[in-house]
């Protein structure tokens, strides 16, 4: 596995990732009408303003990504948004946040 910044032929491939792992946590979140969906895949805007890491495999397969984003005095409104004093950023789900229960049979 090799960690390392995210490429421009990845982005897509991580878009589709970082939607599938919100999904999969709570369909609520990209199912808020609002465009999260189409946020979440935006790679190459996150890239243009932080740090955007990603994990692959030994055959180039997208496992994982990561953005970093050093503190609010970024230019990237999204970036204030996430980091900035007034706001920390979006709630996680109710799901994630939540007790779970143990899985049955």
């Amino acid at each position: 596995m090799e960690i390392r910044d995210v490429r421009p032929d990845e982005y897509d491939a991580l878009g589709a990732l970082t939607v599938a792992a919100y999904t999969a946590v709570d369909r609520r979140t990209v199912e808020t009408g609002d465009d999260y969906a189409g946020e979440l895949a935006d790679v190459a805007k996150r890239a243009a303003d932080a740090d955007v890491l990603v994990a692959i495999d030994g055959d180039g397969t997208v496992l994982g990504g990561v953005t970093y984003v050093p503190g609010p005095k970024s230019s990237s409104e999204w970036a204030r948004a996430w980091c900035g004093p007034a706001s920390p950023g979006p709630s996680p789900p109710a799901s994630a946040t939540s007790p779970s229960t143990p899985p049955t049979g």
